[in-house]
């Protein structure tokens, strides 16, 4: 009887000693996304400063499905797949046919990423942390959207490879500083400002080098084994 009373007493001790210190999670993200670009080449001065003036960003949202795993009190590694939306706008003037006006057209370019990202989350004090890695992307799917005053035209179906020469591999950095709250035992959330930015260029063979980036908020739940 004493040996029994003895097992049911340590049980609990045992098995919160063995908790496993990994954790799965999801994150949405809404965002921001515009281009930067990293040479001119040869391309002039002027001509540089007109394609800036018309030009801006876009509102994207990404998604991910992610591990973590606790290494010390204060570091946790994190890793998983996703998908990311990239993109921005860009203005031009065009000549419209049969009666040769020139109007202004208004482009919008998209590129959808999966994504691999690996980060490393250092907890600074409470629920606040920071955290920064590396992502991994795949060109799976581009698209742009040209609107003028009478005229749309659409065109799905470019990928990389095509006349656009999108690049399908890209490198990227992430940063972010996040703030966990505990919701149970085993569920908590996290609000985590960041801030991405591509290595790599946006496409190939071109007189200037693009390179995408991104500025959101990553809004995720965790729940831990």
């Amino acid at each position: 009887m004493k040996r029994l009373l003895l097992v049911l007493l340590c049980f609990p001790l045992a098995a919160q000693a063995q908790e496993t210190k990994t954790s799965i999670g999801f994150n949405f993200n809404p965002g921001y996304s515009d281009v930067h670009y990293m040479t001119w080449s040869s391309v002039s001065e002027d001509y540089t400063d007109s394609i800036n003036a018309l030009e801006s960003g876009v509102f994207t949202f990404s998604g991910h499905l992610f591990f973590r795993h606790q290494l010390t009190e204060r570091l946790e590694l994190s890793w998983g797949i996703g998908y990311r939306d990239l993109g921005y706008k860009s203005k031009a003037e065009m000549v419209v046919l049969p009666n040769g006006t020139q109007e202004f057209s208004n482009t919008t370019f998209r590129q959808g990423f999966l994504q691999f990202p690996v980060s490393l989350n250092v907890n600074i004090i409470g629920g606040l942390y920071v955290s920064g890695g590396i992502i991994a992307s795949t060109l799976i799917g581009a698209k742009y959207r040209q609107e003028m005053t009478d005229l749309t035209i659409i065109d799905p179906n470019l990928t990389g490879g095509d006349q656009r020469n999108l690049k399908t591999f890209q490198l990227s950095s992430t940063f972010g500083v996040g703030y966990k709250m505990k919701l149970t035992e085993q569920w908590s959330m996290y609000v985590e400002p960041s801030f991405s930015y591509c290595f790599t260029p946006q496409q190939s063979n071109e007189p200037f080098d693009r390179s995408p980036w991104r500025v959101g908020a990553n809004i995720g739940f965790v729940h831990r084994f």
